[in-house]
């Protein structure tokens, strides 16, 4: 489980923090560089987040779950 810290504005992932290990750091590190790289719609944020409360960033939370074929 990764934590994203994404800037409401633009919707560029700001920072992200390992919740859950995916047990290997090979695993973490390429779902990490993966992630860095996502973009949010800010107007889809935006409808998620609190009116009254004035952030410049949203917490999205986003499983990462690895399968062997």
């Amino acid at each position: 489980m990764f934590r994203l810290h994404v800037w409401l504005q633009t919707g560029l992932v700001k920072s992200l923090d390992i919740e859950r290990s995916t047990g290997d750091r090979l695993l973490d590190t390429a779902a990490s560089n993966t992630l860095k790289k996502w973009r949010f719609k800010p107007e889809i944020l935006r409808a998620y987040t609190d009116p009254h409360h004035r952030s410049r960033e949203v917490i999205i939370h986003v499983p990462v779950n690895y399968t062997m074929r």
